[in-house]
């Protein structure tokens, strides 16, 4: 992308964190961005910034075309309440579940597959990646598991 890029000037890259779920999908049902910029936005950020080792895979082919697919919807004239928000799919559940399944019908676009402990699995390795263990992103001596998971390492 380029600076001259919507999606890089309304900050969806480099500012990304104030843009609301809500925010984005306003954006592009109006034209001001496409789902397209926003995902590649969103994949080319987790690329360049993902300290903390939340994903496993990102999915940018199969990313670019479901934001196509959503641009397209948004022409034929639907209303899309998601559309072209990144969606995080949690490893284990995969894009075929129920939840991200309503998410999909509802405009997201699913960019990758985050880190989470395999069954059975004790709580040291909770989101192993290919980078190594995801690590909290408030403190990185602290596990980035779920309500019972708050160990130090």
């Amino acid at each position: 992308m380029t600076t001259a890029d919507p999606a890089r000037s309304r900050g969806f890259c480099d500012g990304y964190g104030p843009m609301t779920a809500c925010g984005i999908a306003s954006a592009v049902r109006t034209g001001e961005v496409s789902a397209r910029e926003v995902a590649v936005a969103a994949l080319e950020r987790i690329a360049g910034q993902d300290k903390v080792r939340a994903f496993t895979r990102l999915w940018p082919v199969p990313a670019t075309e479901q934001a196509t697919a959503v641009d397209r919807r948004i022409r034929a004239g639907e209303r899309l309440p998601l559309a072209g928000v990144p969606l995080a799919v949690k490893a284990t559940e995969g894009s075929a579940s129920q939840q991200t399944r309503r998410l999909l019908d509802a405009g997201c676009i699913p960019v990758g597959a985050t880190a989470t402990p395999g069954p059975g699995t004790r709580w040291r390795t909770w989101g192993t990646t290919p980078s190594g263990p995801t690590l909290n992103p408030h403190d990185s001596s602290w596990s980035p598991g779920g309500c019972d998971h708050t160990f130090r390492w």
